[in-house]
């Protein structure tokens, strides 16, 4: 399909005050520029998931709320993993664009991704969930109780789908063009109203009835549509580093999807195998005696665990982004030290919170699963401190994956993934739970091993080189 005329990309962008060019100037002065509102927006987006367990967990009957709610999430992140498919192409394509000077090219990208993804999300994947979300948490391992719990949550939250997936794209293609603040502002509003929404809808404040479980995906529902509207709106508002013409750029443009797809398809590939991974976790704890404390307690870890999983989550988009950028204006050595400068600030960033979950693990699980049960909070401590272990290689591996993708490898992180999470960390975990008295700490420590495996791979194959050869 041909493009159309320029005057059709949309209304004229008046000058975008959070834009980062990182081509240009000092390096670490601009990665500092991009990177913090990156931090405290993946922070704020962590801290959404984090306030629905805090507050669930200070239900009556919180260990087996919290079992419910973390086996619900689970099956989200599975089935709405096709969401890196477009992000991960259309930020890639936003940032070579950008950095080779291509506005029109980065903004018809930027209108396509939001035409597909809505399109696969509203008239498929959520139509399949709403449906399929009581069989969903049965293959996830859910006893009666935690399936009469979970099931109205869960169809909650794939009616939350579309807007939780608008949000994330709007995030992803202006941090391709070096915005990271304006996502930064809408990530504070969508927080906002969740925890007051959570507060008012779970408890019975306000006038509002306490719905408990229901509450929380109610009160996440409102805020995160709230949030899409939003950023529907500046995105066509002409006053960010993008802007979308609607009229124009919602017409389908099939060459631009197979683009997007030929590059984010292994990185949904990637995700789903992470988000598997996480789903097996929880299966092969299902299968253990006390059920509902090991989940419930790991439930507890994991959200503990996202409030630093933030630095990684923000280093992703960040490799993305410097690499993209250079690349795009045939600069591949600065492009190559910007990615380490990335992975440098990650790794370090995240060694404080580790030392912080290993001392204090007691303390942490306590202050979120408050009301659960001895049991919850003993295996929840105990998953903190292994688990917390990796978070070092985490970081690494998505700085480096970031990286990798902005020079239009999408492909060897993929495989990482499948051979050292699915392949060294699950199966083996699994064997270390079914023949040996370890239980669940050995496969979280079988995890943690398989993280320090893919940083060691990944670190090698970045230095050959190759990404900077490759074309989007």
């Amino acid at each position: 399909m041909s493009d159309p005329p320029e005057d059709a990309s949309g209304p004229p962008t008046t000058p975008a005050p959070y834009r980062v060019d990182l081509t240009r100037g000092g390096l670490l002065r601009g990665l500092a520029m991009l990177v913090w509102p990156i931090m405290l927006a993946s922070l704020l987006q962590a801290l959404v998931g984090f306030t629905d367990v805090l507050f669930v967990g200070r239900l009556p009957d919180a260990t087996a709320a919290l079992a419910a709610v973390n086996m619900c999430w689970k099956v989200v992140f599975v089935v709405m993993v096709i969401v890196f498919a477009v992000t991960t192409g259309s930020q890639v394509i936003v940032s070579r664009s950008v950095g080779a000077g291509d506005l029109h090219t980065a903004q018809r990208a930027t209108g396509q991704a939001f035409l597909l993804l809505e399109l696969l999300v509203g008239l498929v994947l959520t139509p399949l969930g709403l449906y399929l979300a009581p069989w969903l948490l049965r293959v996830t391992g859910a006893t009666p109780e935690l399936e009469a719990i979970g099931t109205p949550y869960l169809r909650a939250m794939f009616l939350t789908g579309p807007a939780m997936l608008t949000s994330f794209l709007f995030a992803s293609s202006l941090q391709g063009a070096g915005d990271s603040r304006s996502p930064l502002i809408l990530n504070a509003l969508i927080n906002v109203l969740n925890a007051g929404l959570n507060w008012a809808l779970i408890f019975g404040h306000l006038g509002l009835p306490a719905l408990g479980v229901m509450g929380s995906a109610l009160g996440t529902f409102t805020a995160r549509w709230v949030g899409a509207a939003a950023a529907l709106m500046l995105m066509s508002s002409g006053r960010l580093a993008l802007s979308v013409n609607w009229a124009a750029h919602l017409k389908p443009d099939f060459g631009m999807w197979w683009r997007m797809l030929r590059i984010g398809v292994p990185s949904a590939l990637q995700g789903l195998v992470r988000a598997l991974s996480g789903w097996i976790v929880v299966r092969i704890l299902a299968l253990t005696p006390d059920v509902e404390a090991v989940i419930g307690g790991n439930a507890i870890a994991e959200q503990i665990l996202m409030l630093s999983a933030f630095i990684g989550f923000a280093a992703m988009p960040a490799g993305m982004t410097v690499v993209g950028q250079n690349l795009g204006a045939g600069q591949p050595e600065r492009a190559e030290s910007g990615a380490w400068a990335v992975v440098k600030l990650a790794v370090g960033l995240t060694a404080v919170p580790i030392v912080a979950y290993v001392l204090a693990a007691p303390f942490w699980v306590r202050l979120v699963g408050r009301e659960a049960s001895p049991e919850a909070l003993a295996y929840g401590a105990t998953a903190l401190r292994i688990l917390a272990v990796g978070d070092v290689c985490w970081a690494a591996n998505m700085a480096l994956g970031g990286a990798l993708r902005g020079g239009g490898d999408t492909v060897s992180p993929l495989i990482f993934t499948v051979v050292t999470q699915l392949l060294m960390g699950i199966g083996a975990g699994a064997l270390i739970v079914a023949y040996t008295p370890a239980g669940p700490p050995g496969l979280w420590g079988a995890v943690v091993v398989a993280m320090y495996a893919q940083s060691a791979i990944t670190i090698w194959w970045f230095r050959r080189g190759r990404w900077k050869t490759l074309a989007v």
